[in-house]
C-alpha cells in the first residue's frame, strides 16, 4: 500500500525544518544501503558529525524530523536505519543519544530484532513493547 502524504503540510514548515527533513531522508537512504553492504561494526564506528554543532535546534524538532522521515520516505525505513539517522542528527547538535539493540522470541520460536534510541532517559525512536526485548548491545 502506498503512503499518502499530505503535501499541504509542507508549506507550513520553516526552512530549517525542510533542511533537516532533507538531511534525514538522505541519511535514511544512506543507512539503508550501508546496512546491506557494510559490516555493522563499520557503521557503528562512524564518527561523522560526532562533535560538530551545525545549528542549535530543539530536541522536539529533531524528534519531529525523525517522524517525518519515517512517514514520507518512499523506501522502507527500518528501526535500525532510523536509529542511525537519529544518532547522526543528535550528534550534529552535540546531543547524547544511545542506540539499543535487542531481540525477542516470537510465538513461532523465531527471534525478532529491534533497535531503539534513548536520550536523557527518553525513548526517541523505536518505542513500543520494549519490555518484550532482551537488550544485547548498546552504543553511543
Amino acid at each position: 500500500m502506498k503512503k499518502r502524504i499530505k503535501w499541504s503540510r509542507f508549506s507550513k514548515w520553516s526552512s530549517i525544518e525542510y533542511r533537516y527533513w532533507l538531511k534525514g531522508l538522505g541519511l535514511s537512504i544512506w543507512y539503508l544501503i550501508a546496512i546491506k553492504i557494510l559490516s555493522f561494526k563499520t557503521i557503528a564506528q562512524n564518527k561523522k558529525n560526532s562533535s560538530i554543532v551545525t545549528n542549535s535546534i530543539s530536541t522536539e524538532l529533531l524528534i519531529k524530523t525523525l517522524g517525518r522521515v519515517e512517514r514520507t520516505a518512499p523506501w522502507p525505513v527500518t528501526c535500525l536505519s532510523i536509529a542511525l539517522v537519529a544518532r547522526n542528527l543528535f550528534r550534529s547538535q552535540g546531543l547524547d543519544l544511545t542506540i539499543h539493540l535487542g531481540v525477542s522470541k516470537q510465538k513461532t520460536d523465531t527471534l525478532a530484532a529491534h533497535a531503539w534510541t534513548i536520550s536523557n532517559e527518553h525513548i526517541i525512536t523505536g518505542g513500543g513493547n520494549l519490555q518484550n526485548y532482551t537488550e544485547l548491545f548498546t552504543f553511543e
